[in-house]
């Protein structure tokens, strides 16, 4: 019932959101509960959950075409979740499924993936590194789970090489509640452990009997 409430106030009953900070995350966040609490939604709210959804993604879709930027990624992850989540229920989820993978996904991140983040190292530095990768391991593991596509063994560059990189990323010492980096890039203004810690279990999750 929280989850709901939070949707219906803090996403849908804003009308469409072009505030970069808000629009992908939004729109991911609804996407999974529309999908996680489709039984506890009333037939109106469902409608009106969808028609939200696809006005987001017609507003965002043409927003941050890259490959390397954290915005880019977060808009992939976004229109890939709402594709899922729609799937069945309106005729956009495959469009945005579409727009997320095959556009984003192979024309844009996954060269990204094998040139200049090859290794693992973010290439916006280290402080978006800490809080976007985990949308594009989560965009790797939804392909997986609902489509059994592989996005892991078409950039073992990235994915494997985040992993090692992660294990070498940490200088000892706790400042301002997070950890201190030797890459800072744009760490200043966030230090989060939860997001390196996150992706740390995915990837191992994701590398699961690997040699690394």
């Amino acid at each position: 019932a929280e989850a709901i409430a939070r949707v219906e106030k803090g996403c849908v009953a804003r009308g469409v959101i072009t505030d970069l900070n808000a629009s992908f995350p939004s729109l991911a966040e609804t996407a999974r509960v529309y999908d996680w609490c489709h039984d506890k939604l009333s037939d109106d709210q469902k409608k009106k959950w969808r028609e939200w959804m696809v006005k987001e993604f017609e507003a965002m879709k043409k927003e941050y075409l890259e490959g390397y930027h954290n915005y880019g990624i977060k808009a992939a992850w976004s229109f890939a979740l709402a594709g899922y989540a729609l799937r069945g229920d309106e005729p956009a989820a495959e469009t945005m499924l579409q727009e997320a993978y095959e556009k984003r996904w192979r024309g844009l991140i996954l060269p990204a993936c094998k040139a200049g983040m090859a290794g693992g190292a973010w290439a916006e530095g280290e402080g978006y590194g800490s809080t976007t990768c985990d949308s594009l391991l989560e965009l790797a593991e939804a392909a997986r789970c609902a489509d059994g596509k592989d996005l892991v063994s078409e950039a073992p560059e990235f994915f494997s090489g985040r992993l090692a990189f992660e294990m070498f990323l940490e200088q000892p010492g706790v400042k301002d509640g997070g950890r201190r980096l030797w890459i800072n890039g744009d760490m200043n203004r966030l230090r989060n452990w939860d997001d390196p810690l996150l992706q740390r279990l995915e990837l191992q999750e994701m590398l699961k009997g690997t040699d690394l």
